[in-house]
């Protein structure tokens, strides 16, 4: 018998990998910048350009490793 589930949140990751990849100076400056803070600590304001690069250029087909975390499930344990 199939359960229905009432809401299932999932935190999907996945990794891409490039080569022979040209920026200006001023792009690379800010990935230093962003890697050098554990490669994470993207602020709204300082990286903002650095976001739309990889909004631009990163692509999901590209993706090479998958993970998924299930972060919030909730059903009805009483369903039957």
């Amino acid at each position: 018998m199939e359960k229905k589930i009432k809401s299932l949140e999932i935190t999907v990751t996945y990794k891409v990998g490039y080569c022979d990849v040209e920026i200006s100076d001023e792009m690379l400056k800010k990935f230093i910048d962003v890697y050098d803070c554990g490669g994470c600590n993207f602020d709204s304001d300082k990286h903002a350009d650095a976001v739309e690069w990889l909004n631009q250029n990163i692509c999901e087909a590209d993706a090479y490793e998958w993970s998924y975390e299930i972060i919030n499930l909730e059903y009805d344990e009483t369903e039957n």
